[in-house]
């Protein structure tokens, strides 16, 4: 089931992600590895980010993102 709210997605996923959603920005941020996507929707660009929350703690809890040839 997807997550439904911002504790869910949380317990899902881990804490620190951070989302930046809008048709004209840019962006330079410090992610964990394997947690950064950017992708646009027509006009409308999306930015969502794992920060370092407790790398060494959380190292090996979640799957990594598989990159997908456009």
């Amino acid at each position: 089931m997807a997550p439904t709210s911002p504790q869910d997605f949380d317990r899902a996923y881990g804490p620190g992600w951070q989302c930046v959603v809008g048709t004209d920005f840019s962006s330079f941020v410090t992610h964990n590895h394997g947690c950064f996507m950017h992708f646009c929707v027509g006009s409308l660009a999306i930015l969502l980010f794992r920060g370092a929350v407790n790398q060494a703690r959380e190292a090996n809890l979640f799957p990594k993102f598989e990159a997908l040839d456009a």
